[in-house]
């Protein structure tokens, strides 16, 4: 910064915060403030553009836990719909064809009409997931 270089006078308007901040390095560093302007400015200029690894790796290290809590969600989220399909299945089925005056429950037995709706939920699933591949 020793050079001798030709100066320029120029007018720029700036906002309030930013004259602050520059009067408060200037103060602090016992130089003027054109010295603080042209030191940023060539700053800007030999950095712009450049790559900062620091930042991207702060920015991955936050972002993969975020991406994982996601996939975790989203598989969640298609257990309860497949869930949710096989019982609308067999309500379906139970409400159309049965006159039944006792609820028998899944631990007591397991019908065949039941397994049969979870592999067509199974199947529903698999179809939706190979056309939102194709896609």
């Amino acid at each position: 910064m020793n050079e001798v270089m030709e100066k320029v006078r120029r007018h720029f308007s700036i906002s309030t915060e930013v004259d602050e901040a520059i009067q408060e390095l200037s103060e602090k560093n016992k130089v003027n403030r054109s010295f603080i302007v042209e030191r940023a400015m060539r700053y800007y200029l030999e950095n712009e553009g450049r790559q900062y690894m620091q930042l991207y790796d702060v920015l991955n290290n936050m972002i993969v836990p975020i991406h994982d809590e996601l996939r975790r969600l989203r598989f969640a989220t298609n257990s309860i719909d497949k869930d949710a399909q096989v019982l609308l299945e067999f309500w379906n089925h139970y409400l159309a064809i049965s006159n039944a005056d006792e609820f028998i429950s899944t631990e007591r037995m397991i019908a065949d009409e039941l397994k049969e709706a979870n592999e067509i939920v199974q199947k529903r699933i698999a179809r939706r997931r190979q056309k939102r591949l194709s896609d």
